[in-house]
């Protein structure tokens, strides 16, 4: 990939990565998507089983709502038919107060919304997951970089939701790039839970802020990742990026993240990473990249920001 020159212009303050990945390289990239996918695997089945659960629940309180409404419908059926007896309308309110006909008509199309709710995020999750561990494509191609950000989020969502609130504003433009999707998910996976983890590693009740923000710079499309978290101690620098370092505890870290978010960005795709930390003041993470045909475009199908609109995810 050609590099854009003004990607290496940074404010000053910010730990730039060097140019040229210290990494292993990219050619183990779908074994460590693979090995990745493990370690989030057991949160992700709660992802999924969470939402199938109170789709189980509503619908068996809707069969259950309508096997109460028979009798209701038996005289109504009766009536239309022209087969209504004396006494009809007295049963009738009699079987409506039994079938408690008002709640059920309250609460039977809440329980229908919810389920669609929760059949949307199952798939939302499997799609994630299976775009993830897709093989990587050998071409290169035209990637959606906030389509790929919005993925990484719904995959790390058990991640995050319990230590942090996480907002996702995304430019009106069009970020498109050439590259990987599939490589690049991966990136922003790992920077979405090294966010979690720096707000979680204040104490068991953290709560913290996540905004993740996509836009579009002349040239090159910025991914900019904030938390609020422990922050990075002074004198790491570069180092956060070599193959095996990690800042965090015994058995808590392999050291393999941000070498391979600084191997995939640099190495294979012609971007840069940067970040800017303080101790105890969180962390903000900048990955660039180079627009495909090196200018923000707009989207001649859709009303500017109708795909890309700022949004929260809050759980």
């Amino acid at each position: 990939m050609d590099r854009v020159p003004s990607i290496d212009v940074w404010p000053a303050g910010y730990v730039v990565a060097p140019p040229g990945a210290r990494g292993r390289g990219v050619s183990v990239d779908h074994a460590d998507k693979l090995a990745c996918m493990g370690r989030l695997a057991a949160g992700i089945a709660h992802e999924i089983n969470t939402p199938v659960q109170y789709v189980s629940d509503n619908l068996a309180f809707l069969a259950q709502s309508l096997t109460d409404l028979g009798p209701v419908w038996d005289i109504v059926r009766r009536a239309m038919q022209g087969e209504a007896s004396p006494g009809d309308l007295e049963r009738l309110g009699a079987a409506a107060r039994s079938a408690r006909l008002d709640y059920l008509m309250a609460e039977m199309p809440d329980a229908v919304v919810q389920s669609q709710e929760g059949l949307t995020r199952v798939a939302e999750t499997v799609r994630a997951v299976r775009e993830f561990s897709h093989p990587p494509a050998l071409q290169s191609r035209a990637v959606d970089v906030p389509y790929v950000v919005d993925n990484a989020v719904k995959l790390t969502r058990h991640v995050w939701r319990g230590v942090a609130d996480l907002r996702l504003h995304t430019d009106e433009q069009l970020c498109v790039v050439q590259g990987y999707p599939g490589r690049l998910q991966q990136v922003f996976v790992n920077l979405v839970v090294n966010a979690a983890h720096a707000i979680a590693a204040h104490g068991e009740d953290a709560w913290g802020h996540i905004d993740i923000t996509v836009r579009a710079q002349p040239g090159f499309v910025e991914v900019v990742v904030e938390d609020d978290g422990v922050g990075i101690e002074p004198g790491v620098g570069s180092r956060v990026f070599d193959p095996f370092y990690t800042t965090k505890g015994v058995g808590e870290g392999t050291g393999q993240g941000l070498a391979l978010v600084h191997a995939t960005v640099d190495e294979l795709h012609g971007g840069a990473v940067a970040f800017y930390s303080a101790p105890h003041a969180g962390t903000t993470m900048v990955v660039r990249l180079a627009l495909a045909g090196g200018q923000p475009a707009r989207s001649e199908q859709t009303e500017p920001g109708a795909d890309h609109a700022s949004h929260s995810v809050c759980g």
